[in-house]
């Protein structure tokens, strides 16, 4: 990786979604199932804003 990723906030706050999204997939019931689908998407699009910024800036 990069040392360019690391100094943006949007790659921290993906790996906290991610482990949050992980976290939730574990549990019981719907409303931490649903939980964990939106955490996991916000960590997708986070590496994708992530990745287009990095594009951009060369």
């Amino acid at each position: 990786m990069n040392k360019e990723i690391f100094k943006q906030p949007n790659f921290y706050l993906a790996l906290f979604n991610f482990f949050i999204g992980l976290l939730f997939i574990f549990q019981e019931g719907s409303v931490a199932r649903t939980a964990s689908y939106i955490f996991q998407l916000n960590f997708i699009f986070n590496m994708y804003i992530i990745n287009s910024t990095k594009k951009n800036k060369h």
